[in-house]
């Protein structure tokens, strides 16, 4: 005869987040300089906010970011439109709560978590000063709020100091080794590959009227090059290829051409060797609301390699094509959780990617049969 087991009782099990798990973990999916492109975001969105939306040729025009950096501490200073109180949760929260009704038109922000995942990047202590209307506060995270894991409260206070104007100013400090060695024995390979990602994928925003500044200087855009060349062949023209469409709130604008005239492979050769014309310049640039998500990007992420398109070659040189996806609601751009990569598993995006390689297939079979060699 069986002996019959005792009833066990089982206690529910704590499932309530743990705060080593954002300040240690979280940050290791993020690089460094995209972590500094988020609180660049965070900018973005403050304007947004402030005129409700983008509108005309240069609606970030007086917009200002500041951008300092050494050994010590990092800090961005910025005139964007400030925090507003009611959207604390948001801002302060590690991530998103549920039921936010407000709408930031034109953002790519929808987890909540990139100013807080960026600070918790760099360093153990971090003031934050923000001025929005009427509110003009500052928040103190100090090491020992990070290292207590019963104490979620973040400390809020009227700030010390009067702001100017409306705008956030974070400064962080107790920088990590690791980071204090990238913005102190490395800090000029650091800011160059630092200003080249901003004036890339900042490159429309900052044509229509943002100012960044790095350390002092002030950065230029680099946009995509979308000046279609005629081709050699007897002076005819090749036109580009346009595809437009809009669905469930996400309006996208594809276009893929020449940048010049197709060179020939003496050129090409001659041109790497001088760096006049590079590959750099070529492939595909993909933005959401305005900033690059891929840049120049010349791999199968872009259809490159793929179903009849060949693989990227110095032969392809002059092909660039951009993409641009707009909408009002950010959970419908096809962008990772970095907001500087796709979604590959996007159903929009996979549908657009179709086009890409339609269009792609154009300029590739009309390159193959463009003699190169006179």
């Amino acid at each position: 005869m069986t002996k019959s087991r005792s009833a066990t009782k089982y206690e529910p099990v704590d499932a309530s987040p743990v705060k080593s798990f954002f300040v240690k973990m979280l940050t290791r999916d993020i690089a460094l300089t995209d972590a500094i492109l988020d609180l660049l975001d965070n900018c973005v969105d403050g304007i947004l906010r402030k005129k409700n939306g983008v509108n005309g040729d240069r609606p970030y025009e007086g917009f200002r970011a500041y951008l300092a950096f050494d050994k010590d501490t990092f800090s961005i200073c910025d005139n964007c439109g400030g925090i507003p109180w009611r959207l604390k949760d948001y801002a302060f929260r590690l991530g998103q709560a549920p039921g936010r009704e407000e709408k930031l038109l034109g953002t790519v922000g929808t987890y909540g978590i990139g100013m807080k995942r960026a600070i918790f990047k760099m360093g153990r202590q971090c003031l934050i000063t923000t001025r929005n209307d009427k509110d003009n506060y500052e928040v103190d995270l100090m090491p020992e709020w990070i290292d207590n894991e019963d104490d979620w409260a973040i400390p809020v206070r009227s700030a010390s100091k009067s702001m100017e104007e409306d705008g956030t100013n974070i400064v962080i400090g107790n920088l990590y080794p690791g980071i204090a060695a990238q913005f102190g024995h490395d800090k000029a390979a650091f800011e160059t590959d630092l200003t080249n990602k901003i004036s890339s994928h900042y490159a429309f925003i900052i044509d229509k009227g943002f100012n960044v500044t790095v350390n002092g200087t002030s950065i230029k855009p680099k946009p995509t090059r979308l000046v279609f060349a005629e081709s050699f062949d007897e002076g005819k023209a090749i036109r580009p290829y346009i595809f437009r469409t809009e669905t469930n709130g996400v309006k996208v604008f594809l276009s893929v051409g020449f940048t010049r005239p197709i060179p020939s492979q003496e050129e090409v050769q001659s041109e790497l060797e001088e760096r006049k014309w590079s590959s750099m310049d070529a492939g595909w640039t993909v933005l959401c609301n305005d900033r690059a998500v891929l840049y120049c990007d010349k791999t199968e992420q872009t259809g490159w390699g793929e179903a009849s398109v060949p693989q990227y070659h110095t032969q392809f040189i002059a092909i660039s094509g951009i993409v641009e996806f707009v909408s009002d609601d950010p959970s419908k751009l096809p962008t990772t959780t970095t907001k500087r990569g796709i979604d590959a598993s996007s159903a929009l995006y996979l549908q657009v990617k179709n086009r890409m390689r339609e269009g792609m297939q154009i300029f590739t079979n009309y390159t193959n049969s463009t003699p190169t060699d006179k």
